[in-house]
């Protein structure tokens, strides 16, 4: 067994994965703000809709 060489391969393996990983972590923070966004929108939506329900029933 080659330790130098079966260590560099390792290392190789795990800087992929470190790569990897840092693909997904910003794949998920940008579904965060997706997901955040959509929130937003629907809460306007809500306000939106309460208004004018209030608006309509005080007429």
């Amino acid at each position: 067994m080659n330790i130098p060489k079966e260590l560099r391969k390792l290392a190789t393996s795990l800087e992929a994965n470190l790569v990897d990983n840092g693909r997904d972590i910003d794949a998920v923070e940008l579904r965060l703000k997706e997901l955040a966004e959509e929130r937003r929108t629907i809460i306007r939506g809500l306000e939106g809709i309460k208004a004018e329900l209030k608006r309509l029933e005080g007429d």
